[in-house]
């Protein structure tokens, strides 16, 4: 059970910190004086989103704390994962924060978590029951949820759904595997042709470049030769060469080496040019021989450079390492389309598994539902007359889903899956003995729904074991001797879970074990909400005030009273 909240900086809420007792808690206030308030916080601590819109000071942080005891069995496995290890008694305290930046944070026990793991906790500690969850009766998808709480489904539930998103998955990435099989099969010969093209040119990286320079080369050949040759023999062969020159002005030196060290040096230095040039002219000459005007090497060259040529301007690139990267995303692409035809076949065959899986869960999980509609049917017949709709009936209508062209074929009949199941569901209502039998938003009344829905609660909780529901205005359009009955039931519900009820009617506030009073006050200018426990005297007051207004009478004292006194 929440046995106790502190809420800091919430929408009107400055700060509040209060204790709930077992049983059924009463919460009441002025219209106005934050009891949809209360309820937001208590939603940000189970899970539900936020902005920095529900700061009451834009500058300081909003905080929002609930303690739990005793925890439910359910939730070790999710604590053991977030590494929360609690001792023996201890609370499980539920942390909210929303910093004035926009930046939220969720906590148990200090631990910090996720959004989605405070929230999982939350559904197994809490459930918020407004108005406006009335409306979700006239929903066969939330009928069919509710229905599923009463058998005891969910495991059930949980299993076909994951079968069914498997199978559903599946489909729909084998669709667009065909359609991109499809698209490959329109342009699969022109993208072959131009991979084979590029394939059997032998491309190499830089090649272009390189024939370019070889066949300037090439073209330029005799002319090469002929200034290699000339410049040879200057430097080297005939008689008056630069070679021959220099070797009889060393000779001449060498005469006076011995003479002078300096002269020796320099000698020494032409000795060495000699060498040099002789080299030189040597390598000249190996050049010469090497230069070749092959035509045929030269046809060769052209013919490849032309190939280049072609496919730079065929594929709109400048480089050969530009066509290699083609070739190779075509290559790719060619590779791909083969081995999608496998994984098409592959992927076919799956599915087959994957969708017996589905019938198979989908089977046992309408069994379970099965096994249940007489029971809840019963359920909240006898719940429904002890908040004084005597004779009436909530009857649950379930149906293979069949179609012709249905995926599933079961009991010589297709059924289309959905994601709940292979049923369709609906709750039928009859409000009076004689009356039809319909749809529930043709035939129930808004305070007729509100006991429905209260019905349904009830029984669900008797049987799931929810450890906190909170009614939040849910006896909208009933009074009187009617809302005497809606309190008996939250009462006798009471006593196995912990309730809360935001009433405005006495005769449910005069029910409750323990009652609250929501109020404003001002304080320097400023209107805040704030909560306190009510004693005995209060609440004869408070439930006073809910039958005569601000300044009630004597009468309706007594009969807050008498109210009191049950």
């Amino acid at each position: 059970m929440l046995t106790r909240l502190k809420i800091d900086n919430y929408a009107l809420i400055r700060q509040l910190d209060t204790e709930f007792g077992s049983g059924l808690n009463i919460i009441t206030g002025e219209t106005g004086a934050g009891k949809s308030i209360l309820i937001g916080a208590i939603g940000l601590l189970l899970g539900d989103r936020a902005d920095t819109s529900v700061l009451l000071d834009k500058q300081v942080l909003c905080r929002v704390e609930g303690w739990f005891s005793p925890i439910p069995s359910g939730l070790s496995t999710l604590l053991e994962a977030c590494d929360i290890w609690l001792e023996s008694g201890e609370a499980l305290r539920l942390r909210r924060e929303i910093t004035p930046s926009g930046k939220s944070r969720a906590l148990i026990n200090d631990t910090v978590v996720t959004l989605a793991q405070l929230k999982e906790a939350g559904q197994q500690l809490a459930e918020i029951h407004g108005q406006q969850d009335t409306r979700i009766l006239n929903e066969p998808q939330a009928q069919l949820q509710l229905f599923d709480d009463f058998a005891e489904a969910r495991e059930e539930r949980k299993k076909y759904e994951q079968a069914w998103a498997n199978w559903t998955e599946a489909q729909d990435y084998l669709l667009r595997l065909k359609q991109e099989q499809a698209e490959w099969s329109r342009n699969q010969e022109f993208i072959r042709f131009q991979f084979e093209e590029l394939d059997n040119a032998s491309l190499q990286p830089g090649e272009d470049l390189q024939l370019d320079q070889d066949l300037k080369k090439l073209e330029s050949a005799e002319q090469i030769r002929e200034t290699l040759s000339n410049a040879f023999i200057e430097l080297y062969e005939q008689d008056g060469s630069i070679y021959n020159r220099l070797a009889s002005i060393h000779k001449q030196l060498a005469k006076f080496e011995t003479l002078d060290p300096e002269i020796a040096e320099e000698n020494a230095r032409l000795m060495q040019a000699l060498d040099i040039i002789r080299e030189s002219g040597l390598s000249l000459q190996a050049l010469e021989e090497n230069t070749d005007a092959d035509p045929a090497s030269l046809s060769n060259m052209q013919e490849r450079q032309n190939l280049y040529q072609r496919l730079k301007l065929k594929f709109q690139v400048q480089t050969a390492e530009a066509l290699l990267l083609i070739r190779e995303d075509l290559g790719h692409k060619v590779m791909a389309g083969d081995s999608r035809e496998a994984e098409i076949r592959k992927l076919e065959e799956s599915l087959e598994n994957l969708k017996a899986q589905v019938l198979k869960t989908g089977i046992l999980l309408d069994k379970k539902r099965q096994k249940s509609l007489k029971a809840f049917q019963e359920k909240i017949q006898l719940l429904l007359s002890q908040v004084g709709m005597e004779g009436a009936s909530c009857i649950p209508e379930l149906n293979w889903n069949k179609r012709a062209d249905g995926a599933l074929m079961h009991e010589d009949h297709r059924i289309d899956p959905l994601k709940s199941g292979l049923n369709t569901f609906r709750l039928l209502a009859r409000t009076n003995p004689g009356t039809p039998t319909g749809p529930m938003n043709q035939i129930a009344s808004g305070g007729e729904l509100s006991r429905i829905m209260l019905a349904i609660k009830t029984a669900i909780a008797s049987i799931t074991g929810t450890p906190v529901l909170i009614f939040d205005e849910i006896d909208t359009g009933i009074s009187g001797e009617t809302a005497l009955k809606v309190g008996n039931v939250m009462l006798q519900l009471s006593e196995t879970t912990q309730i809360f009820s935001i009433t405005h009617l006495p005769q449910i506030a005069a029910k409750g074990q323990h009652h609250y009073l929501l109020f404003k006050e001002r304080d320097k200018g400023l209107t805040a909400s704030d909560i306190r426990k009510l004693n005995h005297t209060e609440r004869i007051q408070a439930i006073a005030n809910m039958i005569g207004g601000e300044n009630p009478g004597k009468a309706a004292l007594d009969h807050a009273a008498d109210l009191l006194k049950g």
